[in-house]
């Protein structure tokens, strides 16, 4: 402690007291300064820099006394679907900004909660415990609340664009610290479909260790082009002539041998990796549509969407960025997409929809007739093909029962006599033997796929008859 006293009755300070008090007033200066840097670095350490929100050391800490007051709180876990698309075809200025505005939303959904930023696109909450109101039900509210703030698209400086999130919810349980929590949301989370958050339930740890690895070979696979495509012939009854054909995506995986679609496209489709697994297949099924181009050999390939690439606004601009790549044009270009896909977020798919039909791109109905087939939703959507499901189609098989052929053969009719009045061209899959050929020729079908026609094979193994039709198909098709 420094004291000067020069109380009197001038009452003045001398030169070197002067020099004093401003070498004391500097030493404070750096004192309280470098105070303000230590905290500031406390700060950084345990935050995100984008972001300003807690980082999982900072959201850990202050999370803490939650987790011991006896009543558990709960943890929500969340991955945004569009932050690297985002990145990829606006920039990661404009993705950065979207994150940044994400989180006040988050904040403001939240009042009350720990909100951080895990990294990437991967945020949580920790909700304190609320006095009659049970951690669950009020976790589920809060998840409604974050689904709700999201649904609105972000309004960024180059453009608007539009996000969704999968959700995970979890209990805090005694002993756990924040990580374990967190944790249990996640896997939670890698469950959801986008369609509303998923409470963990211990059965969700059963294989989770096998899912997550393959998830890892997935992404891996994608960055090695391990995954094929192999391409089933499309055959138009009318000329006799394949003129089509649809990709089906294979995996030779290194360790596991062969895997069927369904082990691995579902995964896909429940993680953030769908959108650059859709563009891989689409990039590697125009590049080969080229090739046959090249080769005089002008068909029509057809590549199969998910609900979340349909309720993706930027995926007319997509696609229209990889024709433009490949140097193909729209029109040789089929999109198949579920009736539930469609449905499943009707607001969003019909305008992408449109806009994808706009660009030329043909829309094909898959699976018609297990879902909401109705002459009321066909007219709002710009589809331009029909494919009857193959479960319908094998009722017309000689082994099928008189019942079940009758109701097939009703349902196919029907679907036919829509053709003429909406423009449609009708498909049907499945197609195993010439008698069903033949029958669902008379029924009215336009094309035909199964294997009678050709099975699935890759492009350099596609048997000589089907080579020999496709030639010919592209003479039809001109």
């Amino acid at each position: 402690m420094l004291v000067a006293d020069r109380l009197g009755e001038t009452a003045t300070f001398a030169r070197h007291d002067i020099a004093l008090l401003q070498t004391l007033a500097g030493h404070l200066a750096v004192a309280l300064r470098s105070a303000w840097l230590l905290d500031r670095q406390l700060h950084d350490a345990r935050h995100d820099a984008l972001t300003g929100l807690p980082d999982l050391v900072g959201l850990s800490e202050l999370a803490a006394p939650l987790l011991t007051t006896g009543v558990p709180p709960a943890v929500l876990v969340l991955t945004l679907d569009r932050a690297a698309e985002v990145n990829a075809v606006l920039g990661h200025r404009s993705g950065d900004e979207m994150l940044q505005l994400v989180a006040r939303r988050l904040e403001l959904a939240l009042p009350g909660a720990l909100v951080g930023r895990l990294g990437g696109e991967e945020f949580a909450a920790a909700l304190a415990p609320r006095d009659g109101v049970p951690a669950l039900q009020d976790a589920l509210a809060a998840a409604a609340r974050v689904e709700h703030v999201l649904d609105a698209p972000v309004q960024l400086s180059s453009a608007s664009v539009s996000t969704t999130a999968r959700l995970g919810v979890a209990l805090a349980e005694p002993g756990d610290d924040l990580g374990d929590a967190l944790r249990r949301a996640d896997t939670a989370r890698t469950s959801s479909d986008g369609t509303g958050a998923v409470v963990y339930t211990t059965s969700m740890d059963e294989g989770r260790a096998e899912r997550v690895e393959l998830l890892s070979d997935l992404r891996r696979a994608l960055d090695t082009d391990q995954l094929m495509l192999h391409y089933q012939p499309k055959l138009d009854l009318a000329f006799g002539l394949v003129t089509g054909v649809e990709a089906l995506v294979r995996w030779d995986h290194p360790r596991l041998g062969r895997l069927s679609p369904d082990r691995f496209v579902p995964l896909a489709e429940s993680t953030g990796l769908v959108e650059p697994f859709t563009h891989h297949l689409l990039g590697v099924a125009l590049r080969q549509l080229r090739a046959w181009q090249d080769g005089g050999v002008d068909v029509s390939v057809a590549v199969n969407l998910s609900a979340r690439n349909v309720a993706n606004p930027a995926l007319p601009d997509l696609v229209a960025a990889a024709l433009a790549q490949a140097g193909v044009p729209a029109t040789r270009l089929t999109l198949e997409l579920t009736e539930s896909t469609v449905m499943g977020d009707h607001a969003r798919a019909v305008p992408v929809l449109e806009r994808l039909a706009a660009i030329g791109v043909t829309l094909s109905l898959d699976d018609f007739g297990t879902g909401y087939s109705s002459l009321s939703y066909l007219q709002r959507l710009p589809v331009r093909e029909l494919k009857i499901d193959r479960s319908f189609v094998r009722g017309l098989e000689a082994t099928a029962s008189a019942e079940d052929s009758a109701v097939a053969a009703a349902l196919i009719r029907s679907t036919t006599a829509l053709k003429d009045a909406l423009g449609l061209r009708i498909v049907a899959e499945g197609v195993e033997d010439a008698d069903v050929l033949e029958r669902v020729r008379e029924l009215g079908c336009d094309v035909v796929q199964g294997y009678h026609v050709a099975r699935p094979a890759a492009a350099d193994q596609l048997d000589t008859s089907t080579t020999r039709l496709l030639t010919a198909g592209d003479a039809a098709a001109r």
